[in-house]
């Protein structure tokens, strides 16, 4: 089974979340009865929506995050459903970490 570039990106988002001392649970999110590629739920109650940018754009070092049309139908229908509901930002930067 082949590793696509988004789990790992996913995957560096959720493991901070899991070191996290409230982390208790990770499951895929369920959305009109299917999983969804691109969502989580934390803890029962949290949806996390990760966003990943591999590089930044050449011309200003800055990192885009694209949002498509159905991105943010997905991101709406995930809202009504979680009242918290998160969307995470990764990118492969090699400055520090800002800690939020």
């Amino acid at each position: 089974m082949k590793i696509e570039d988004k789990q790992f990106n996913h995957g560096a988002a959720l493991m901070q979340i899991a070191e996290h001392e409230s982390f208790t649970a990770i499951n895929p999110l369920v959305l009109n009865g299917e999983k969804s590629h691109t969502a989580f739920v934390i803890n029962h109650d949290i949806a996390i929506y990760p966003k990943y940018a591999s590089a930044p754009n050449n011309s200003h070092e800055e990192y885009l995050f694209n949002f498509s049309a159905a991105n943010i139908d997905e991101l709406m229908a995930i809202g009504s459903q979680y009242a918290r509901t998160v969307v995470t930002l990764v990118s492969r930067s090699k400055r520090p970490a800002v800690k939020v």
